[in-house]
């Protein structure tokens, strides 16, 4: 398993597209995914909220729109979700207590 604060190379990402239409509620905790092109590696992230469809989660890398995974627990607790993703949106945000690259991901449940 990786987790994903272990990478940290830079790409650009395209921007940051907001459609949303239910709120948004903080959620300490990371999210166990992984991406269809490769089932056999998991990676946790840091999710900053979530609302009913999906999560925004806190990534080193950016994310490519379009792409899928299966969203498979809610850590620490342990919560079992084992429901498909999609990344919908991704882009770098600006963090100036922690240098490098940060991204954020917009992921919908289906």
């Amino acid at each position: 398993m990786l987790h994903d604060g272990m990478m940290d190379r830079y790409r650009p990402v395209a921007g940051r597209r907001s459609d949303r239409a239910e709120p948004r509620v903080p959620f300490p905790g990371e999210l166990l995914l992984s991406w269809l092109h490769d089932m056999n590696t998991r990676i946790r992230y840091r999710i900053v909220d979530a609302s009913d469809h999906g999560f925004r989660i806190r990534t080193s890398l950016p994310l490519a729109e379009g792409m899928t995974g299966i969203a498979m627990k809610l850590l620490p607790e342990g919560t079992l979700i084992d429901r498909a993703v999609w990344v919908m949106w991704s882009n770098r945000v600006r963090d100036h207590s922690d240098p490098g690259p940060h991204f954020e991901a917009g992921l919908r449940l289906q």
